[in-house]
């Protein structure tokens, strides 16, 4: 009766049976399971199974395997690969039997699939390679790129590759796009492959740029008999809109193989840049990329233009200012660095302290002095981000300069500026050997008594903060 009531299918119970089966610790249970496997009463959980068994550790069970993916294939689709992506990812890193051919398989009845398909059916899968999960657009975009090369003919073979190429292009992964830039030049028509290079030129990929700007370079060789381009003054056409572009590329790598393809640093290119930085509608974009092609062409005559954008109201364009200034040497880097110390922007004053990390010339205590003043959290935090990176003890000073309102309530104070004062304990007890001078003990006995030791330490470093003290005789006049 209660059967009755509440009637069930039996494919439901027999698929989860089968499951079980196939993840049994016992072979023999695993290879009847196996055998029993029907296109009727398998699912996409079935296939993941099946996948899987082909890597089984027992010979019976992959021998079986093989057998039920072969009388599975038939139905073997897009939606069911998609679904059992985890497992075709595992078959392809497996070591054991039939696995080559297993692959081979599923590849060629994918192959089959989209041979069956026309343009609107697969153009969800064009969808999923631009803007899928990453293992989906990696998985769709091998299966259209191994459909399309194996399209027979030159005319068929540019109908149905340009659009994967376009599609791999257009996608987020890089991988995708490295792999489709390698094979722009199976493309017949010279036009076409220049339309996807300079597609590639557009991507936020680096390696792909480079990949694209080294084929397209081979165009300018077949053009004028050399792989450098024609100069402004030459009398000749002018550069290519595509070396134009990569020239104000934001990665420096692709700036420099468009500087050799110009023929190298010179004053063409000083002028291509100067007329990008003055031409009223350039974007900050551009003109941070022409403020850069400046750094990489290290001539004298960018530096006053570096120096003019330094006041730019793009921030952008400031940090690429202060980089370029700083390469340049336009002006002394301690200057250049207090200067930055003063500007607005987060990511400006990251520029020039990590210019300072990397060239191991910290500004001096004497230096710092006439800005050790003001409330401000931010402005007291660049200005110990900058003593950390020369002497401890100047680092000490700054730090006891620190005014109490400055530190905000315990919960700022905790967050900002306690991780700087631990990091200077720790120190300062891994070479406790380093003594402080004279002027240096003068000054931080001066502070001791009316710094704000508890906010700035936090109380569970007051300890340590004393017993360096007491070591060092700080607190003895």
């Amino acid at each position: 009766m209660r059967a009755a009531l509440c009637p069930q299918s039996p494919v439901p119970a027999e698929r989860h049976s089968l499951l079980t089966e196939l993840l049994s610790p016992d072979g023999r249970v695993r290879e009847r399971a196996l055998k029993r496997i029907t296109p009727g009463n398998a699912d996409a959980a079935i296939w993941q199974a099946v996948l899987l068994r082909l890597n089984d550790w027992a010979p019976q069970v992959r021998a079986a395997a093989w057998q039920a993916l072969q009388r599975l294939l038939p139905q073997w689709d897009f939606a069911t690969a998609l679904q059992a992506l985890p497992a075709l990812r595992a078959l392809e890193r497996g070591q054991r039997a039939h696995h080559g051919d297993a692959l081979e398989l599923v590849r060629h009845s994918l192959r089959k699939n989209l041979q069956d398909m026309d343009a609107a059916q697969r153009q969800p899968l064009h969808v999923l390679v631009r803007r899928g999960a990453p293992a989906q657009a990696v998985f769709c975009f091998d299966a259209l790129l191994d459909w399309a090369l194996h399209a027979p003919g030159a005319q068929a073979l540019a109908q149905v590759l340009a659009p994967v190429l376009a599609s791999g292009l257009a996608a987020r992964q890089p991988a995708i796009t490295r792999r489709a830039v390698q094979w722009v030049h199976k493309l017949p028509s010279p036009e076409l492959r220049q339309s996807l290079y300079e597609q590639a030129l557009r991507t936020p990929h680096i390696r792909t740029r480079l990949s694209a700007l080294r084929a397209l370079s081979l165009t300018l060789r077949a053009a004028h008999g050399s792989a450098a381009a024609p100069s402004l003054g030459s009398g000749q056409a002018l550069w290519p809109n595509w070396l134009q572009a990569a020239l104000l590329d934001a990665s420096p790598s692709v700036r420099y193989l468009a500087i050799q393809l110009c023929g190298g640093p010179g004053e063409d290119l000083l002028a291509h840049a100067t007329a990008t930085l003055h031409r009223p509608d350039a974007l900050p974009r551009q003109r941070a990329a022409a403020l850069g092609l400046l750094a990489d062409l290290a001539l004298p005559q960018g530096r006053p233009l570096a120096l003019a954008a330094l006041d730019d109201a793009s921030v952008r364009v400031r940090c690429a200012a202060y980089a370029a200034a700083y390469r340049l040497q336009a002006q002394a880097a301690d200057a250049l660095t207090l200067r930055a110390l003063q500007d607005p922007a987060r990511a400006v004053f990251r520029v020039a302290r990590l210019h300072t990390e990397r060239s191991g010339n910290a500004p001096t205590l004497e230096m710092l002095k006439p800005h050790m003043r003001g409330e401000s959290a931010e402005h007291w935090l660049r200005l110990l981000k900058l003593s950390r990176l020369g002497d401890a003890w100047n680092h000490c000073i700054v730090l006891l300069s620190v005014p109490r309102a400055a530190l905000g309530d315990e919960a700022c104070a905790a967050r900002l500026f306690q991780p700087l004062a631990a990091r200077w304990l720790a120190v300062v007890s891994l070479h406790c050997f380093v003594q402080p001078t004279d002027a240096q003990r003068q000054r931080i006995r001066a502070l001791l008594p009316v710094a704000p030791l508890p906010q700035l330490f936090g109380r569970a470093k007051l300890f340590a903060l004393e017993t360096v003290v007491k070591d060092l005789q700080l607190d003895r006049p």
